[in-house]
């Protein structure tokens, strides 16, 4: 079994001037498997030396490889940058012959995440998930469920996360929402709960079995 890490960097502003990308370079190399990182061009000098894969991006690059409405490809916010997590992932996928894909943010400083063998998409899940986030306007009003800053599946179930991805990320854009990605992937969850399998962050709940899988209480 293999898995490739994918991240990206884009320089929105997002991330304190200070941010050593150095550092973060050098702490991902530690990771025991192949990955991928998708780097502003601006900063790709700061990458030298690495048997990382790394991937120049700009704006043209994004507009070229994501799916986001035309409208929304200005890539001017870290809110938009955020929802291209999993075009960044398939385009990986055409690069590596892994047997699974993990995104990870690139200043995500945990990079545990509890994995057996799945057919699943794996998410670290911050608190229980209710039958009542089902309902668009209490998703969007309850704290963040839904840990996106690591995750990890295989290629076949990335393929059709991606087409729901955007099927509902248009449904909360024409309803004139504000959302961020962990909304979208949420509202997935009640879609197509097959595609999921959730761990629970033990430093947010107690007394809980880290080896079990957690999911939606009814």
């Amino acid at each position: 079994m293999s898995i490739c890490y994918i991240t990206a960097y884009f320089d929105l502003d997002y991330w304190t001037k200070n941010i050593s990308i150095t550092n973060i370079i050098s702490r991902m190399k530690r990771l025991p498997s192949e990955m991928i990182i998708y780097m502003d061009d601006r900063y790709i000098e700061k990458v030298e030396d690495t048997n990382i894969i790394i991937i120049p991006i700009n704006k043209d690059f994004l507009k070229l490889h994501t799916k986001l409405p035309e409208r929304l490809k200005k890539f001017n916010s870290q809110v938009a940058f955020n929802h291209t997590k999993i075009d960044f992932l398939i385009h990986a996928m055409n690069l590596s012959l892994a047997d699974y894909f993990c995104w990870v943010d690139f200043d995500y400083n945990n990079l545990i995440l509890p994995f057996v063998p799945s057919k699943k998409i794996i998410f670290n899940l911050n608190y229980p998930i209710t039958k009542y986030d089902k309902n668009i306007y209490i998703l969007l009003n309850t704290p963040q469920k839904i840990n996106t800053s690591i995750f990890l599946g295989c290629k076949e179930n990335f393929l059709e996360f991606q087409n729901l991805y955007i099927n509902i990320y248009n449904k909360f854009v024409d309803l004139n929402l504000t959302f961020d990605i962990h909304h979208v992937i949420q509202y997935i969850y009640f879609i197509s709960p097959e595609l999921f399998e959730f761990n629970f962050q033990s430093y947010q709940i107690k007394n809980l079995d880290i080896n079990k899988i957690y999911i939606m209480s009814e």
